[in-house]
């Protein structure tokens, strides 16, 4: 998957807005090209999990279909721990079509990386091209 360096710059700006929480988005496209982010409100305001406002995925998924986009991917941060799937996270992932995308703040020194889950909850770290 290819992200845009203006839509990673969103998500990392998105990230550090909403630190100590966590913050959550979407990012759509076609052919595994993000053209567009979502960025979400976490209605959990919670450090360690996130909970996408409803009414804000309905938005974004309604936009991605009049806009003929694909789901490409989920991110979110994670303010105090590496970028990988936590419990909670992997539990929550229901788009297995899709990544998922986490941003680290641990310790203000940023990191990103996607990770595909299954349907079984197997998950594996993924390549991403931010160009």
């Amino acid at each position: 998957m290819r992200i845009p360096q203006s839509v990673f710059r969103d998500m990392v700006d998105h990230a550090r807005r909403a630190w100590p929480t966590e913050c959550c988005g979407i990012l759509a496209g076609k052919d595994d090209v993000v053209t567009r982010i979502y960025p979400l409100e976490n209605r959990d305001k919670s450090r360690t999990s996130y909970h996408a406002a409803p009414e804000q995925q309905l938005e974004a998924f309604t936009d991605m279909e009049d806009l003929g986009l694909d789901l490409l991917a989920v991110y979110h941060s994670h303010p105090d721990t590496e970028s990988y799937p936590s419990p909670v996270d992997i539990e929550k992932a229901y788009f297995t079509e899709a990544l998922y995308i986490i941003i680290s703040l641990k310790a203000q020194n940023l990191q990103a990386r996607a990770f595909r889950v299954n349907r079984s909850k197997m998950i594996s770290e993924e390549e991403f091209e931010v160009s």
